[in-house]
Parts: C-alpha cells; sequence; structure tokens
C-alpha cells in the first residue's frame, strides 16, 4: 500500500500560521491516519493578534497541542515560541526508504538546548517512524507528543501501544522513550485546550469535528535528553 508523509517547518509568527512546527499529516492505503485540523477561525477579531501575547493564541487551532508535534512544560501560553521557526536539515531517499530531519530547537528555546525531529520510511516504505531527540534545561519537565486522527483508537498491551481503525484497516502505534521519565499513552477528543486551569475561549468557529481523536504520550518528570521513537 502507498505510504505518504508531509511536513510543516518555517516560520510560526507570520500570516495565517499556526503554533505547528514540526507536525506532520500521514496517509497509508488510501487513508489519513495523522491529520490535520484546519484553519483558524477568521469570523473574530482575535485571530489577526499574531504578537506572542495575542489572543489568536488562545484559539484552540492555533495551538501546538491542536497539531501532531510535542510541547514541553504547557502553560496557557501557544505551546511554541511565537518568534520562532522549525527548518529542514536533511532530506534522502531511495527506493527502499527515505528520511528527513526538522530542527525545531527555535520553537523550545526557554525549555530545551535541542530539539531534533527525524521521519524515516523504512520496511520497505511501508512503516513511517517518527523520532524526538530533546536535551532539556529544565528538571522535572513533561513533554508531550501529540497526533490528531479521525480513526478509532484502542490503547492496547496497557497502554504501550495504540490500534487505530479506519475504513475496514489497520495501523499499529508503538513507542520507546528514553531517560528517566515516565510515559503513559492515552486518547481523547480533539476539542479542547490541554490544561484544565486555562480559561474556556468561546470565540465562534473554534469548534473541531467531534470524531477527531487526539493521541498523546506524555512523559513525565523528564530531565537532560530524552527521546521519543513512535
Amino acid at each position: 500500500a502507498t505510504a505518504f508523509v508531509s511536513i510543516h517547518g518555517g516560520l510560526t509568527r507570520v500570516p495565517h500560521a499556526q503554533a505547528d512546527g514540526g507536525t506532520f499529516i500521514y496517509d497509508w492505503g488510501g487513508i489519513r491516519w495523522a491529520k490535520e485540523l484546519g484553519s483558524t477561525p477568521y469570523d473574530t477579531a482575535v485571530s489577526g493578534e499574531y504578537n506572542p501575547d495575542g489572543r489568536r493564541w488562545l484559539l484552540y487551532r492555533s495551538r501546538a497541542e491542536a497539531h501532531n508535534t510535542i510541547v514541553i512544560n504547557p502553560d496557557n501560553n501557544s505551546g511554541h515560541n511565537i518568534d520562532s521557526s522549525a527548518y529542514l536539515t536533511r532530506v534522502e531517499s531511495k527506493n527502499k526508504g527515505s528520511i528527513a530531519v526538522l530542527n525545531m530547537t527555535e520553537l523550545y528555546r526557554d525549555n530545551a538546548s535541542s530539539a531534533i525531529r527525524g521521519f524515516f520510511f523504512t520496511d520497505d516504505r511501508s512503516s513511517l517512524v517518527v523520532r524526538d531527540e530533546i536535551s532539556l534545561i529544565k528538571a522535572d519537565s513533561t513533554v508531550y507528543w501529540f497526533m490528531q486522527t479521525d480513526a478509532t483508537v484502542k490503547i492496547i498491551e496497557d497502554g504501550k501501544a495504540a490500534l487505530l481503525t479506519k475504513n475496514g484497516k489497520q495501523v499499529r502505534l508503538d513507542f520507546e522513550i528514553t531517560g528517566t521519565a515516565t510515559a503513559q499513552l492515552a486518547v481523547g477528543p480533539s476539542t479542547r485546550a490541554l490544561l484544565d486551569s486555562m480559561s474556556p475561549v468561546d470565540f465562534k468557529g473554534d469548534t473541531q469535528d467531534p470524531g477527531t481523536n487526539r493521541i498523546h504520550i506524555k512523559l513525565s518528570g523528564a530531565e537532560g535528553d530524552v527521546s521519543i521513537t513512535v
């Protein structure tokens, strides 16, 4: 079956942008397994507030947690440094596989001295590996890995894997971590801000398809160099 992945980098603070550096979409077998939620609503004035303190970043779809990317030590900010960028450092493609590497360090400069994300097609391009290598600068950090999907998600093997089902086909998600952190795999609706402490924002149009699930891997108590391989 044909596999496809698209990776997003570039500047965060530009017109129409979201805090989505490092996000990706993933298709296999004619089905989209990792998806994007779409544009931020434009029928409210706050959508044009692009400064770091702008209310645009309170809109769910503008925030990093609404994308297929990483959030470190989440708070009421967008999840990424707004005046930042992510950029490709390596792209190689061969008959049986391909690799792309994205430098995301600027997105997390308050929490990490380095953040590198790699995408690797292997098994004759039938399997996708997404690997994040992060050097944290704060002790006892919390790191989230996110993926949005409209597949049905079942957590299996005591939280060590997930089975995604859509249109009669299945994709299995496995993960490994390095470092001293504890890891938790979970799934829930992609309809709300990550933190319960964040004030609710009720702007017209800032709603999601209730059928979209947000898979997350949460690393708690992370310090120093950690990696997440999915």
